[in-house]
């Protein structure tokens, strides 16, 4: 009996025992999740083709760019303009999908081409993970070349460019490319209170598709009572919209305000001189060392700033530094008497180098103009 009660514990110190159990466990459950957490982080890749052409129908600006980035359940990491997202996150390990696209895209509509992209990446545990898109165009369009005798044999008709989301109307003066989600594109004649479609094709994304429609020479066919055509349809389907020149950066890129380079692009014209770079002003009073920024005020440089492709950016590797040395330039916008100009977008022309305080930057800065 005296060994069984010395075996014996009080109530007491039987709460005690469970309840130190119950800490070790949970304690062991916390750092074993926590070994099972990664980073990931996502950036647009420089050499993306949205860098390297420009679109003629609009241009693109990454910034507004809708991003959406979930695990493989659907779990929702981020949902949001891509200036908005922060520029890492701890998740668990595990499989993510990243998503890009440029806007949303449900209906045709003439010159809207969609850029995008989507990444599956795998996170692993106590490791970094960039994602990387190249965004290209997502979406299809068509465009139609209307022969000169199309209305002198249908003085009434009506052509029609259309897919199982809409249909738009493409007049004789038309010149635009009119957009469609992949899929069966057709063209239809509507005249006299009849509809024929006379063409129909699969696009694939990035096709454009050139088609010219015209009818049969007098005499042949049916005179354009019957709706007779001949369809020329140029096969060089898969294009790009470019403009080559010898002047100014990146064959004309970042030459004037309107066609400014972002600064994912500016980081690929090292050595230009006189380019336009906008992003969101996030920082300033650098400093040589790795992490040797402020984002947040009070600022005491009036010589330097930095600006971003997103407000939310928190790294200095992840800024553009900027020179401030002309003076009307310097007094307008330096931080340490303007703090408010944090998380605004600016324009800025001036000589793109290789690093300023260690990162690539903007050095004299001739022109400014804030949003």
């Amino acid at each position: 009996m005296k060994n069984y009660r010395q075996g014996r514990l009080s109530l007491k110190q039987l709460v005690a025992a469970v309840a130190a159990v119950s800490i070790i466990s949970s304690c062991d459950f916390l750092k074993s999740d926590e070994g099972s957490r990664g980073s990931l982080s996502w950036r647009f890749s420089p050499t993306s083709a949205l860098f390297s052409t420009r679109a003629v129908d609009a241009p693109v600006d990454t910034n507004d760019f809708i991003l959406d980035v979930r695990s493989v359940s659907g779990e929702e990491i981020f949902s949001g303009p891509y200036k908005s997202s922060p520029e890492a996150v701890e998740v668990k390990a595990g499989e993510y999908v990243v998503k890009a696209r440029s806007m949303d895209f449900t209906a045709p509509q003439f010159s809207m081409p969609q850029y995008g992209d989507e990444q599956a990446v795998v996170v692993e545990a106590g490791k970094t993970t960039r994602c990387t898109l190249n965004c290209g165009l997502i979406n299809c369009g068509i465009r139609l070349r209307i022969g000169s005798a199309f209305r002198d044999s249908y003085p009434d008709g009506s052509l029609f460019v259309e897919s199982a989301d809409g249909s738009l109307e493409y007049t004789d003066n038309e010149k635009r490319i009119a957009y469609f989600r992949p899929g069966e594109v057709s063209i239809v004649l509507k005249n006299q209170g009849l509809a024929k479609k006379i063409y129909s094709r699969d696009l694939s994304p990035k096709e454009i598709l050139t088609v010219g429609v015209s009818t049969p020479p007098p005499g042949e066919g049916s005179g354009g009572t019957g709706m007779e055509f001949d369809i020329l349809v140029d096969t060089t389907m898969t294009w790009i919209y470019d403009a080559a020149s010898t002047d100014g950066p990146q064959g004309g890129s970042g030459v004037t305000i309107d066609n400014a380079l972002s600064v994912g692009e500016a980081a690929s014209a090292i050595g230009e001189s006189g380019v336009w770079v906008y992003g969101y002003i996030v920082g300033g009073d650098l400093t040589r060392a790795a992490e040797g920024i402020s984002f947040r005020p009070p600022f005491s440089s009036r010589t330097n700033i930095a600006i971003a492709s997103r407000t939310s950016v928190t790294s200095k590797s992840s800024c553009f530094s900027v020179q401030l040395s002309k003076e009307s330039v310097r007094s307008a916008i330096n931080l340490a008497d303007h703090p408010d100009l944090i998380g605004r977008m600016v324009w800025l022309k001036g000589d793109v180098v290789e690093a300023y305080y260690g990162i690539p930057g903007l050095k004299n800065v001739t022109e400014y103009v804030l949003e």
